[in-house]
């Protein structure tokens, strides 16, 4: 199988999961709207803003997360570079969002904060890990001379 077709197989996972994810949030995040706006999130929602964020995501993680995770494998352990680069990858993404809207608007609370930055960083950094298994070949075991070139 293809580099290229095992990125599609794992970003579709990374992706699907996230939304399933959404769709069972939609109680809290319907709560955070109502808090803020004052009336329940718009029955139909803008499928252009889904498929623009979803879209980022998907850049994100194929040219980001995942590029990064095969980079620190040369330094890291495997796993560890893996678990590594999707926490950061989260944090950042996840993080980004969450903070701007908790600064912007009291609705919405720490709770969901704490909720939605434990979930997009744990599922992030455990999709990076899944896709290191089956796709990353090289480890610090090979490269233990690497740090020198980190140093220097």
């Amino acid at each position: 199988m293809s580099s290229v077709l095992k990125k599609i197989i794992f970003l579709a996972l990374y992706l699907g999961v996230d939304l399933c994810y959404v769709i069972k949030s939609n109680s809290i995040y319907n709560q955070a709207v109502f808090s803020i706006a004052h009336h329940d999130m718009p029955a139909q929602i803008r499928q252009y803003s889904i498929l623009y964020a979803y879209g980022c995501m998907s850049l994100g993680w194929l040219f980001l997360a995942v590029p990064t995770a095969e980079r620190w494998a040369l330094y890291f352990y495997k796993p560890v570079a893996a678990l590594l680069a999707g926490t950061v990858y989260g944090l950042a993404v996840v993080g980004t969002f969450n903070f701007t809207l908790n600064l912007m608007f009291e609705g919405w609370t720490g709770a969901i904060l704490v909720r939605d930055l434990s979930w997009g960083i744990s599922w992030s950094a455990l999709s990076i890990l899944i896709y290191s298994f089956f796709c990353i070949k090289k480890s610090s075991i090979t490269y233990k001379n690497s740090w020198n070139h980190l140093i220097s």
